[in-house]
């Protein structure tokens, strides 16, 4: 046991971190370089406050009783995360599966701590470890990974009703509301995309004007040549598109006008975009 006090060994310590030589810190604190050394072999070591002389006392043997227990408590929550790690992508799965991780990783942690992460009860695992997996469950199983399977294929486009009608195609029994079940279960949401929707009207029974540029794109001046086009652009709010109008100069393919309406009609679009250009020169 110790025959200094704990503040003269804590300076020890702390003198010996600070300088490089042992010798020097046994000099100047009188102490024999011996007993200095052992004292930094026990201070690594976690048992360095000990009483002096050995003289363990009620209040430190509750203390020692505290930390012992802190010290277990530790290991146990160390030891849960290690398994919560690597079970967290079962713990909202079917018992059967998570019953599948704990055969899998028995080896490596115990079956009451897994089964305590599980929130499962013990005595359920081994009366299910004796048991024969029931088809259905490994049908189940099978089924969810053709679906997730089809869903990939297609990039996310197929809802459960089209999924089920490839399934069936491929002579599975399983029907769309399963199917939406499964999604769900799986966290599998289509992508929301809209398809091209064509809004150029070819065929119509009115006069068409003549093509006077006719695809001559060199312009010599400015004022020579002007164009528009219009586009549609996606709004937030209560308006979903509005219709971009614009006109350029071919000479030097600057802006000369634009406008914004909510349709295609030409006094909203390509007329209204012609006068904002005379409104701005005034």
């Amino acid at each position: 046991m110790f025959k200094h006090p704990l503040e003269i060994r804590l300076k020890a310590m702390e003198l010996c971190k600070k300088r490089s030589s042992v010798c020097e810190v046994a000099r100047e604190m009188d102490i024999n370089v011996s007993t200095i050394r052992h004292w930094i072999g026990i201070f690594h070591k976690g048992d360095f406050i000990v009483p002096p002389f050995g003289k363990k006392t009620p209040a430190f043997r509750e203390l020692l009783k505290k930390f012992n227990s802190l010290k277990k408590e530790l290991a146990k929550v160390q030891l849960q995360l290690k398994i919560f790690k690597k079970a967290k992508e079962y713990l909202l799965k079917e018992p059967s599966e998570k019953y599948l991780f704990i055969v899998k990783y028995k080896s490596v942690f115990s079956v009451s701590d897994m089964c305590k992460i599980f929130k499962i009860n013990e005595a359920a695992y081994y009366k299910w470890l004796i048991k024969p997996i029931p088809k259905k469950i490994v049908y189940r199983k099978i089924m969810k990974n053709e679906v997730k399977r089809v869903f990939y294929e297609h990039k996310g486009r197929y809802g459960s009703r089209r999924i089920a009608f490839e399934l069936q195609a491929m002579g599975f029994k399983i029907s769309q509301v399963t199917v939406s079940n499964y999604m769900r279960m799986m966290e599998l949401k289509v992508n929301d995309f809209k398809r091209y929707v064509v809004t150029t009207n070819s065929r119509h029974p009115f006069s068409i004007p003549e093509n006077k540029l006719v695809q001559n794109f060199k312009v010599s001046r400015y004022n020579e040549v002007w164009v528009s086009d219009i586009t549609y652009i996606r709004m937030g709010g209560y308006r979903n598109w509005m219709y971009l109008t614009v006109i350029i100069d071919l000479f030097d393919r600057k802006i000369i006008g634009w406008a914004l309406s909510e349709n295609m009609k030409t006094d909203n679009t390509s007329l209204k975009a012609f006068k904002a250009h005379y409104l701005t020169d005034l």
